[in-house]
């Protein structure tokens, strides 16, 4: 499990790579131009690598995600999956294959009990209940992520980190694109009815909200920042 771990740890560890190395090249005659040439896909690709990996839902948190449908009650995949396309999008982009394998895994190490079942000549399906084992798995899941502190990377804190690459012309006119963009985010997710029982998922909305509205006042903010540097 420790190699889906999520850590804020090796992203400084790039970051510092990232700053040797413009270090080294900068001393070099052309060294901009040569950093740029040459290594630009390089660092790129690393970052990248390391902000996806940030990004990619674990497998304990995919296992928290199903356990916690089944609290509720029994019910076959398509009916899972169809809750999570419906309710939890915002929080997971779980795909059907992945949520099916998974289920199957925590079969496997006992957490969830499998029955067949079939309805006139409709083709057999799976019907997932979780067991004593599972609720105990569940909990210990649910309280070791509502404790954990989250390292967020963004993908857009790629382009931040190129940004000097562009003319200022071009780069805020994109910026400010990109706080269009968040705001239009934010008044979609303020459209979300709230939850008449679960307080949870009023509490995620809130959640995502409350991130989206730091970007946009730290794009407000900096947008006026590279305005006056302009």
């Amino acid at each position: 499990m420790e190699q889906y771990k999520c850590s804020i740890y090796p992203f400084f560890i790039h970051f510092n790579w990232l700053q040797d190395f413009i270090t080294h090249f900068s001393h070099h005659e052309n060294g901009l131009f040569l950093l740029h040439q040459l290594t630009t896909n390089k660092i790129y690709e690393r970052i990248y690598k390391e902000c996806m990996k940030e990004r990619r839902i674990s497998v304990e948190n995919r296992s928290l995600i199903l356990l916690g449908i089944l609290m509720g009650q029994s019910q076959h995949g398509y009916q899972i999956n169809e809750f999570i396309e419906r309710n939890l999008s915002t929080v997971t982009d779980m795909k059907k294959p992945t949520a099916y394998a998974t289920l199957d895994k925590l079969n496997q190490k006992g957490y969830i009990d499998i029955q067949l079942e079939q309805e006139g000549n409709r083709p057999t399906r799976k019907v997932y209940s979780i067991n004593e084992s599972g609720r105990d798995y569940f909990y210990q899941l649910l309280l070791k992520n509502l404790s954990s502190a989250e390292s967020a990377n963004y993908q857009g804190d790629i382009g931040l980190m190129f940004i000097d690459l562009l003319p200022m012309d071009k780069a805020i006119p994109a910026l400010k694109e990109r706080l269009e963009k968040s705001k239009k985010l934010i008044h979609l997710f303020s459209q979300t009815p709230a939850h008449g029982i679960r307080t949870g998922v009023n509490l995620a909305v809130k959640h995502k909200i409350t991130m989206l509205e730091a970007e946009v006042s730290f794009l407000e903010k900096n947008i006026q920042h590279l305005l006056h540097l302009d």
